[in-house]
């Protein structure tokens, strides 16, 4: 009896034995298992709920300096920053009350410009209102009975002549003439000897400076013209209406052609392709 008591006892003392290794097997298992798992996780913060702060290492005095210098200088380039937003708004100001003060203290001849500039416009508009000169000189009505005035006070030095030849001082030959030479003084002033529109204002190498006034249609619808040569100083532009008696231009000395038949005004009459005798129609 006694033997079979002892062995159950040591039944019992195995068992337990046993079960005890097997406990602490399945904790190295479970502890190995945990250290694999948190070896593959990325590090994160505390699950306990609290930060642990980091600690800062207490600055130097040569730290806290430069600090300090840092700050100032900050300070100062943002004092340096107003300053100059400051100095762009003045500047900006400035322009606009130059600009502004340009209109109220403009130069004199600034505003002799502007006048001529005016004056230059109102012009223009004047020319592009008014007729053509083909529409003013077909406005114009030549009275043949009423005939010229003369357009300046001297003798004849050379006549109308398209029949036969005359003789020319300065060519020193004859030949006919289509218009008439009237003595003047050199600066005399010529006028228009009838109503009518300036045409044309031309040089020619013979004449000199020309202008072609037309006088209007006669009785038979041709056009009645006047050309004065040998002129200077020109008082009216083309496309110009010009009154009987009103002063054109001045005499200007003579060309090479006529420098010695003596200075006076070339005056010439046409009436469609056709020269005529001035003195028909002059007092």
């Amino acid at each position: 009896m006694r033997n079979l008591d002892n062995k159950s006892v040591w039944k019992q003392k195995g068992f337990y034995l046993a079960a005890g290794m097997g406990v602490v097997v399945l904790g190295v298992i479970a502890m190995l298992g945990v250290t694999v798992m948190n070896s593959g996780k990325e590090p994160g913060p505390s699950n306990s709920g609290y930060e642990v702060a980091e600690r800062k290492p207490t600055p130097t005095k040569n730290e806290t300096h430069v600090e300090k210098m840092e700050e100032m200088h900050n300070e100062e380039s943002l004092q340096v920053s107003d300053k100059d937003d400051a100095f762009q708004k003045d500047a900006v100001s400035d322009v606009a009350k130059v600009e502004t003060d340009k209109k109220s203290k403009e130069p004199v001849w600034a505003d002799e410009e502007k006048s001529e500039e005016r004056k230059k416009d109102a012009r223009e508009k004047k020319r592009k209102e008014e007729p053509s000169v083909e529409t003013s000189a077909k406005t114009l009505v030549f009275e043949e009975e009423k005939g010229l005035i003369w357009p300046v006070q001297g003798d004849i030095l050379l006549k109308y002549s398209e029949e036969k030849g005359i003789y020319f001082h300065t060519l020193a030959q004859y030949k006919t003439n289509p218009a008439m030479l009237i003595a003047a003084k050199e600066g005399a002033k010529v006028k228009s000897a009838a109503n009518g529109v300036v045409t044309n204002v031309r040089e020619d190498e013979e004449l000199g400076k020309v202008m072609t006034v037309s006088l209007g249609e006669g009785k038979n619808g041709d056009e009645y013209i006047a050309e004065y040569g040998n002129l200077k100083d020109v008082k009216v532009a083309v496309g110009e209406r010009v009154e009987e008696g009103q002063v054109l231009a001045k005499v200007a000395e003579p060309t090479k052609y006529y420098s010695k038949d003596g200075i006076g005004l070339y005056f010439r009459i046409r009436c469609g392709e056709k020269n005529l005798d001035p003195l028909l129609f002059l007092p």
